[in-house]
Order: C-alpha cells, then structure tokens, then sequence
C-alpha cells in the first residue's frame, strides 16, 4: 500500500521521494523512522521551498531504504541533466542534490561541523560521531562517548551563535543532524532511562527552534516508530527498558522539558518590557517649535541607555 504527498507549485523539476512507511498498524501514510528517511524528507523539502523543484513523497511498508527518481524535468539549465535520474543509494541521491546548487543544500557542510583544529586529520564530526556513540550507548548501556559528542554540540551552538546549524535558516547540515538528534532523545530516554542533560541549553535551544520548523514537523516520525526502530536493529546488553503503555497510542515529542529555557523566556519579557518603555517615552517627550520631532540629544541618550541595558541583560 502506498501513500503520497505532494510539496511545492509550480516548479518545473518533479522530483519522487519513496521512504519506508510507519511500522504501526493504520499509520501507512506516516514515514517511518529510517533516519535517512527523514534526513531526506527535509533536504527535498528545502528545496522545495526554494522553487527548485516540486516534490511527490510516497511511503511503502515493504521499502527498506529511500529512492529518488525524477518525474519529469523542462530545467533551463541544461547542465543539470537530470531528466530520468534514479538513485537508488544514499550517496547517489547526496551526489543527486549537489546539481541544484542551492547554497543552502550542500552535503560538505557536514564536514564543518566539528569542534577543534580546522587542519587536524581527525577531525570530530559530530553528526556521524553522535549516531555512532548513541547506537553504542543503546547496545552497551554506556554513555560516556554520547554525553561527550552531545556537550560539543552544546558547545558548538553556543560558539557559533546561529539559530540553526551555519546560518538563521536551516541548511543540509541540520537535515541530516536533527532526525538523528531526535532520535537520541526519543529512544535514548524509553530504552535505556536517559535524558538530554537541561544544562545543555544551547542544544536544547537548536531543538526547540527546529522543532517550529516545517521541513522537520511534516517528516518526523511518531515515538513510537523511533522506539520500535531501535528494539528491532539493536542488540541490547543488560537492562532495557520496555514499557508497552509507550506504544499503545501514537505521540510526537517536539517539546522541551518545562524550566529548561526559562530564563530565556524571562530575558526576552524583560526586553520587550524595555522596548515598550523606551517607546512610551519617546511618544512623550516634548516637541520641538521648529520641527515637531523627538529631540535628538534626548532620544540618542535614552537609546544607547536602553541598548546598554538589553546588552548586559543577554551578555
């Protein structure tokens, strides 16, 4: 049985996407939780959203890896040639992409995100460090190496000061980070009792702004697809977690745990509070004869005042 969805208008590049479909009964049309799955999902979807192409997304309960063929292509740009591509492989469908040229949509991206000598031979990139570490945390039941990548991502978040992997827009970089991010949450929490540390905030802040974007709510998958995933591929030592409650309904955990960014919340209140304060006074002050403008000296004054303040608030 097959389900599919269609994204984008008007794009005269059609490009098909067929992904694994969710393992619980009656969910066929969902996408199941096949990481590359989702790590695609977003990519095509991103393109999308560029108008490069228009994108169908069929789901089949019997695929076991994506696929892309191109169903119909009028491009003006002849180099590209994609005119009955068909990749059956995820390093086809990643060489695949390279040709839209889409600054925003380029697999060696994934390589700058590390921590460390930028000349150095070993390199830690961290996507692929933190799948590694979480597949050997979930069969060996330690979680050292995990925490470990999980603090430099944490880090890397805090040095690069971007909402989102390299920029304020989500880039390749974070189509193939997030599902698996999510991943580690979801099931590191249901089989094996772990949580996300809250002192990790600038992670957890990257989770929360990514969980408001589209590419990633319209492709995840439920809890309970990520948990059936891994109690099928894991050989798990020592005690694991089952809980059957977990998989008699259907959830998706995109929130964040209450209190974890809450002084956030309460700098930005304090902000907005500063900003309306700010405008209120300079409604009020008094006009000149002349000009009938804010004085400047007054207003110059009161706004590098009220930035100073916003300055410290967030420093």
């Amino acid at each position: 049985m097959e389900e599919t969805q269609t994204f984008g208008h008007g794009a005269t590049t059609e490009v098909q996407l067929y992904v694994p479909s969710s393992k619980i009964k009656g969910e066929v049309q969902r996408m199941g939780a096949y990481p590359f799955g989702q790590q695609w999902f977003m990519t095509f979807y991103l393109l999308a959203k560029n108008k490069l192409l228009t994108l169908l997304v069929t789901t089949e309960e019997e695929l076991k890896s994506c696929c892309v063929e191109v169903k119909k292509d009028v491009t003006p740009d002849a180099s590209m040639n994609i005119q009955g591509t068909c990749c059956e492989t995820n390093e086809e469908i990643e060489n695949f992409i390279t040709q839209f040229k889409c600054p925003d949509i380029q697999p060696k991206t994934v390589d700058d995100m590390y921590l460390g000598d930028p000349k150095g031979k070993k390199r830690d990139i961290l996507p692929l460090s933190l799948y590694k570490n979480f597949n050997h945390f979930l069969a060996n039941n330690t979680s050292a190496a995990l925490e470990s990548t999980l603090g430099k991502l944490d880090t890397f978040f805090k040095e690069n000061g971007t909402k989102f992997a390299f920029s304020d827009n989500m880039t390749y970089a974070d189509c193939v980070l997030m599902p698996r991010l999510h991943h580690v949450r979801v099931a590191a929490k249901e089989l094996r009792d772990y949580e996300i540390p809250k002192s990790m905030k600038h992670l957890w802040r990257y989770m929360r702004d990514a969980y408001k974007e589209e590419a990633f709510n319209l492709s995840c998958p439920s809890d309970q697809d990520i948990i059936i995933h891994y109690q099928e591929k894991v050989q798990f030592g020592g005690k694991v977690n089952r809980r059957k409650s977990m998989l008699e309904q259907t959830t998706f955990c995109t929130g964040i745990p209450e209190g974890i960014l809450d002084e956030e919340k309460e700098m930005d209140q304090k902000a907005g509070d500063i900003c309306q304060t700010l405008a209120q006074v300079t409604e009020d002050m008094p006009l000149s004869k002349q000009q009938h403008s804010v004085v400047p000296s007054q207003k110059e004054s009161l706004t590098t005042n009220v930035e100073h303040r916003l300055h410290t608030m967030t420093h």
